[in-house]
């Protein structure tokens, strides 16, 4: 039998035969289709050669990655079952769903020349599988020691050998990931092409990391348990090798797309937060020289918590990060939204004048990228202060379209639909945001949001657990201790009224209806007033 079989579409047998001389003249025995003829034992032929092969060189080109490819995607997938399968682009595309796990070499500029530098490194990989040994994916360059983003890669969901759907499952899942990732402009996620087809092995984190020119790497597992099915995810910091996140999801197999999306949707909700908590954490660790990227995640760590002089911090930060960088649209969203701290805290000398800043920062960064749903999600909840509901909420949607995993858009669009009264849409919207990311530190916002419909529905049991809820996410906030005592006040339970308006009082000993009011933007005016009655009932005297 030859030392190798080449599996190629027969619209590419002219690029084909300079490969096959060039492995010849290097003293190997090659064999392909050319002169078997038809017939019956035409592809009796073809299997028992693809079946004795020591190394198949399978060419992917436009023509067979393509339907029409299938018997090259057969004699592929026969050839990864044996282990000696070596994939190589004739043209620069990915290979089918399936074959992606293994880096292809690629020949897109070889000339014929034996000693061109595509030809040789392809030789070498064909040399590794007939002595047995798997590939390994050249060293990328040496990765910049400081990004002015976070930078990730997705390496191939580890599954059952053997198992083709699971493989594909894999796979899919995988590449679902890197795509959902990448529609985040806090996070720079490296292409499929370099990390699904990286080995990984037997490699040390750091070493991936180094190859990959990466900082973070996602790893993960598929696994069959009966009619389910478990995706296993980690997250790993490369630098200090430790784990950043880990998640572990168990679902039923009887829909496998749905329970891709699930999935995918889980954890791209999840990753995110927690890699820019990580970010945020080591920003304060370092204390000279900072750098864009450390002035933005202080800013950021500020913003989400909740004193005044934590807001005024927040925009301090930001407003430096925006000096070194005027033009970056994440830092204009997220000094759009700090400038509404003092109002929604209800100490602010001049909303107008803030609101307006807000509102200019908002529209430069949508003006900028488009494209970005973060500049779309910051402008609507602007826009929701200067009393445009509507057009608040197709910002939040179109924030969805650009972006579906961006649960701060569907959490904020949630919070709108409530005060609109538009109350089982917004409980819908709430529970969207809360399954994707159950753990986000933003999730009291969800429930805030869901007991606020519930209370308008007057289903005031309800609205007084979902604003338990809230308080048991963030403590330290007092607005959410004054929802409490307000839904537990309508539900006729004075005292636990009181005792959650005592709790928020310690917090914020002086709010004002006017600070009420910016806080809580109810479109019909008799939900305002049923509220702040029932919080006067609680004991306040707004």
């Amino acid at each position: 039998m030859a030392d190798v079989f080449i599996s190629y579409k027969h619209e590419d047998r002219a690029r084909v035969q300079p490969l096959v001389d060039a492995l010849q003249s290097k003293g190997l025995e090659v064999w392909w289709d050319v002169g078997i003829g038809g017939g019956a034992r035409w592809r009796q032929t073809i299997a028992e050669n693809l079946s004795g092969a020591r190394c198949v060189i399978v060419m992917w080109s436009e023509a067979s990655v393509g339907p029409d490819g299938e018997f090259v995607q057969d004699e592929a997938s026969h050839a990864k079952e044996r282990g000696v399968y070596l994939p190589v682009t004739l043209d620069p595309v990915s290979p089918p769903l399936g074959f992606g796990q293994i880096q292809c070499v690629p020949l897109h500029d070889w000339n014929g020349d034996c000693d061109h530098p595509q030809f040789n490194a392809m030789f070498e990989v064909v040399q590794a599988v007939l002595r047995g040994e798997r590939q390994r994916r050249p060293r990328a360059a040496a990765a910049p020691k400081r990004r002015s983003r976070p930078s990730l890669a997705v390496l191939e969901f580890r599954h059952a050998s053997g198992d083709e759907e699971q493989g594909y499952f894999a796979e899919a899942v995988a590449e679902d990931i890197i795509a959902g990732l990448a529609k985040s402009h806090l996070i720079e996620v490296i292409s499929r092409q370099s990390s699904l087809t990286y080995n990984a092995e037997d490699v040390d984190t750091k070493t991936i990391c180094s190859d990959l020119g990466v900082r973070y790497l996602l790893r993960g597992q598929v696994r069959r348990m009966g009619r389910a099915i478990r995706v296993a995810a980690d997250l790993i910091d490369g630098e200090a090798d430790d784990t950043v996140w880990s998640g572990r999801f168990d679902r039923p197999i009887d829909d496998l797309f749905a329970v891709q999306d699930e999935i995918v949707t889980a954890i791209v909700s999840a990753l995110e937060p927690a890699l820019l908590g990580r970010e945020q954490t080591q920003s304060f660790q370092r204390t000279r020289d900072l750098a864009h990227w450390d002035l933005f995640m202080r800013g950021r760590y500020h913003f989400w918590r909740p004193s005044v002089s934590d807001g005024h911090q927040a925009q301090e930060w930001l407003t430096k990060a925006l000096e070194l960088a005027p033009d970056d649209v994440p830092t204009l969203s997220m000094l759009a939204l700090a400038k509404l701290n003092d109002i929604w805290a209800g100490v602010a000398k001049d909303p107008a004048a803030l609101i307006g800043e807000a509102h200019a920062m908002a529209m430069r960064a949508v003006s900028l990228d488009g494209a970005d749903s973060s500049a779309h999600q910051a402008l609507g909840v602007v826009l929701s202060m200067l009393g445009q509901s509507e057009q608040a909420m197709a910002e939040e949607r179109r924030a969805l379209e650009l972006n579906p995993y961006d649960v701060a858009a569907a959490g904020e669009l949630g919070r709108l639909l409530a005060f609109a009264g538009r109350t089982d849409e917004a409980i819908k919207m709430s529970d969207r945001a809360i399954k994707a990311s159950p753990n986000n530190t933003h999730a009291f916002l969800w429930f805030r949001s869901k007991a606020i419909a519930c209370f308008i529905a007057e289903r005031f049991a309800e609205a007084a657990g979902y604003a338990a809820d809230a308080c048991a996410r963030r403590p330290d906030y007092f607005f959410l201790h004054f929802l409490r005592a307000a839904c537990h006040f309508a539900n006729g339970d004075a005292a636990q009224a009181r005792a959650a308006y005592t709790e928020g009082v310690e917090l914020m000993p002086r709010y004002t209806m006017r600070g009420m009011k910016m806080g809580h933007p109810f479109t019909n005016p008799e939900d305002l007033e049923r509220f702040a009655t029932a919080l006067r009932g609680a004991g306040w005297d707004g």
